[in-house]
């Protein structure tokens, strides 16, 4: 790598770097404990807990240990709450082996050993700690499994799942004699049509319930042994009970209470003690947590959260992720009986001051597809200031208006910031994630443009300083939307570049996606070839800056050295950027904070 420049004025590329990033949270007899990611430490994933009645936090295993599950490649579900012997379960990234703790201070002890091309993850006991539920994902067999084992003797697991292509989130019944668990088909995503499966573990029976076509999340049981799930068929994520193969909602289904799974072990919905539910709503993009009576009706619980995942429920008690405009994502403890509401982990940056630089306006304009909207953050500066637009991943994902670090580093560096989520990004809705439908390289840069120029037109920002950057999917929509003529440079984060090489390249939980985002081939393979910026290198209008790391198994640098190659043999400006050891985002600290530098001097100097 070269010299990066260095930045002139505002918060430094190191202060990113030293932003510890906090995992969803689990809370059980060993009292609450949740993932923490130290750039600083190579990006390792270790574990903290705040043991019941203790007010400090604590590591729970050794500062060297990588907790991370690599099934299905996204993990998650790393870490959950156990019963009886053990306080904690976890996986390691390097083996892929299943630990249990005894108790907090004590040192894992080996349950099942992991094997090659053997990820393990997502799992869960009941409520005597007798019987443990997870998924076992078998990368050369091409298949995820439900595996059922005794935490006693772990040695001998039992398959429960073994025909469907892709499964997730099995959940024991509190008595350990159910379990529930999610099933899908390649070329297919959970978000998109997933059925539940149901077994008796004593008999050995199973059922399987198809919901249409729709998206089935989430399984869940209550203490009194009824079956809970999330279901889109409304239009919408609710909650709908299980009632024999009926799928009966909870709520109206106006707004989402869940967003797409693309990790495991989320949680977005639990059962109080008097029978109401705890949810988290989603509606444009901003999350609130409300309490659904059994009458239907809901009730907002006040607080500032506005971006909320991960919940967790022990009676009255809530613990949760949460984020709002005035402080960075963290966990939460609420006791739901008296209001009062705890931050545990406690990562706000001493040099991010809240509000120091801006808030989060919401902003949209009108296309042929219908609204598109996105979040606006202006600096306190005179004038028009340049735009730095970013488009998130995914591309379902979605974006929030919560204060973080990167986005305080660009408004004070003069910059204003606008988060688009186009169409297709989640929080709004299926419909709205349905806009993406054979439309992924087009819409959502498309969206992008328009809602920049929209800024532009109402003059808010500076039409003639624009720049776009986005990561992965979203490195995509950058390289396509710089083809309109109206951004003077962007930044592809080891993005898409050749989406017929994506087909052949991306691993078996994305494989069947582009089916969806694009269409099945060969049916539509000039779409492919229209859609890929490696082949349109003569249109893009504006300088480029790849970050891509060297070992990423998602989009591999090839990705990047192709339309780096391209860019530059017909005479464009690119510039390619190579980390090693880095694979699918960056999470060593050192290469954060260089990429963060670099992307800041290329927009100074091409917009000076």
């Amino acid at each position: 790598m070269s010299h990066a420049p260095q930045p002139r004025t505002g918060l430094s590329p190191e202060s990113l770097a030293d932003s510890v990033s906090v995992g969803v949270p689990t809370i059980g007899p060993g009292g609450v404990a949740w993932l923490e990611a130290d750039p600083r430490n190579g990006g390792k994933v270790g574990v903290r807990v705040i043991a019941a009645g203790s007010r400090t936090s604590a590591r729970l295993v050794d500062h060297d240990w990588n907790v991370r599950s690599r099934v299905h490649e996204y993990g998650g579900g790393a870490l959950w709450a156990g019963a009886g012997r053990y306080h904690w379960y976890l996986v390691d990234e390097s083996s892929q082996s299943l630990w249990g703790i005894v108790r907090t201070g004590d040192a894992p002890i080996c349950l099942l050993k992991g094997e090659s091309d053997i990820a393990l993850g997502d799992g869960h006991v009941d409520a005597e700690g007798r019987r443990m539920v997870l998924l076992r994902e078998d990368k050369q067999a091409d298949r995820t499994q439900v595996i059922l084992l005794d935490p006693k003797a772990p040695d001998t697991p039992i398959v429960l799942e073994n025909e469907a292509d892709f499964c997730a989130a099995p959940r024991l019944s509190p008595d350990g004699r159910q379990a529930a668990w999610i099933i899908w088909d390649h070329g297919t995503m959970p978000w998109q049509a997933t059925r539940l499966r149901i077994a008796d573990l004593d008999t050995g029976r199973q059922r399987t319930i198809d919901d249409a076509g729709h998206s089935i999340l989430e399984p869940r049981w209550t203490d009194a042994g009824d079956l809970l799930v999330l279901s889109d068929r409304a239009g919408a994520w609710c909650p709908n009970r299980v009632t024999g193969d009926v799928l009966q909602p909870l709520c109206d289904a106006t707004d989402d209470h869940a967003r797409p799974p693309w990790q495991l072990g989320g949680g977005h919905y639990g059962q109080l003690p008097d029978g109401s539910l705890l949810a988290i709503r989603v509606a444009q993009a901003r999350c609130k947590l409300v309490r659904l009576h059994s009458d239907g009706s809901e009730q907002d619980i006040a607080g500032p959260e506005n971006d909320i995942e991960g919940l967790r429920l022990d009676g009255w008690t809530a613990v949760y992720l949460a984020g709002s405009a005035e402080s960075p994502r963290d966990v939460f403890r609420r006791d739901l009986e008296t209001g009062r509401v705890e931050r545990l982990s406690g990562q706000a940056p001493e040099s991010h001051t809240a509000g120091s630089f801006g808030s989060a306006e919401l902003v949209m304009t009108r296309t042929d597809c219908g609204p598109v909207y996105g979040f606006l953050y202006r600096p306190d500066t005179a004038g028009k200031p340049p735009l730095l637009v970013r488009a998130h991943g995914g591309p379902t994902a979605m974006k929030s208006p919560v204060f973080s670090p990167d986005t305080q580093f660009w408004l004070s560096h003069g910059f204003a910031v606008l988060d688009v989520n186009y169409g297709g990004s989640s929080g709004h809705g299926r419909a709205y994630r349905e806009r993406l439908r054979g439309a992924w390289g087009r819409i959502d840069s498309d969206d992008c443009v328009a809602l920049a120029q929209e800024l532009a037109g109402q003059g808010l920002v500076d039409a003639e300083r624009m720049v776009i950057s986005g990561s992965s999917a979203g490195g995509l929509t950058v390289l396509n939307a710089l083809q309109h003529g109206v951004f003077a440079g962007g930044t592809s984060r080891y993005g898409v570049t050749d989406l017929l090489r994506l087909v052949d390249s991306t691993h078996r939980f994305e494989a069947g996606y582009l089916d969806f985002l694009i269409g099945s081939l060969p049916e539509h393979r000039q779409r492919y070839l229209d859609r890929s910026p490696v082949n349109h290198a003569d249109r893009i209008r504006g300088a480029v800056l790849l970050l891509q790391g060297e070992d990423d198994p998602v989009v591999p640098l090839s990705q990047a050295q192709a339309i780096h190659d391209a860019i530059q043999a017909r005479g464009g400006q690119s510039e390619l950027v190579v980390y090693p050891g880095e694979k699918h985002g960056f999470r060593k600290g050192e290469n954060l904070e260089d990429s963060f530098r670099r992307e800041l001097g290329f927009y100074q100097q091409l917009l000076e």
